[in-house]
């Protein structure tokens, strides 16, 4: 005869470490553009978000860039004025992904690297929009909606302002500037558009 289990004995039961043990988390600042031996078209685009933010450091206002090892998230960027953000980069952008992107971004906050640079917000590169978020609502993309009314912070901590900002064909495209006074969106010390 089976044993029955009881709810109460499965969530009384420890978790063994071996379950929960994980590579060694760090951030690393990038001294030259990153290097990927991957393949997928992702991890290509990830890589070639980090090689732009490198080369267009000064242009874009970037002290310091870093790839992120284990952390949740793709990286990491100080500001000029100090200010460090958190970067997370998605080769397609919809629900589902700006609900991970959330929880990444939630869960990074509470690591001990984090800690050392105390982010004041995200930035997530994405290339396009997919599933109904690419549909339009007039002349804009529905997925900008969608972030600034349920993504753009972090549940719990409306202090941490997430940002999203599209890279395609070698240029940043940020808010459409259509987009922000609706929502009363306000840029963080910088011009909505585009990067070249």
């Amino acid at each position: 005869m089976r044993s029955t289990m009881t709810i109460a004995s499965i969530i009384n039961t420890p978790i063994p470490p071996s379950l929960v043990a994980r590579s060694p988390a760090r951030l690393i600042e990038l001294t030259s553009p990153p290097i990927s031996g991957r393949t997928a078209i992702p991890d290509v685009f990830e890589c070639t978000v980090l090689t732009f933010l490198f080369e267009h450091r000064q242009t874009l206002g970037i002290a310091r860039l870093f790839h992120a090892k284990n952390l949740l998230v793709d990286g990491g960027l100080t500001l000029a004025d100090g200010r460090f953000l958190a970067v997370e980069i998605k080769y397609r952008m919809n629900w589902l992904k700006a609900c991970q992107t959330g929880w990444q971004l939630g869960q990074f906050t509470r690591m001990p690297e984090a800690g050392r640079y105390r982010p004041v917000g995200g930035v997530v590169f994405f290339e396009e929009f997919s599933g109904d978020w690419a549909r339009r609502r007039g002349e804009m993309e529905r997925g900008w909606l969608n972030w600034y009314a349920d993504h753009a912070v972090l549940p719990g901590d409306d202090t941490f302002r997430v940002d999203l900002v599209r890279f395609r064909q070698g240029h940043l495209e940020a808010v459409p500037a259509s987009l922000g006074p609706s929502l009363g969106v306000q840029t963080r010390g910088g011009e909505r558009g585009q990067v070249k």
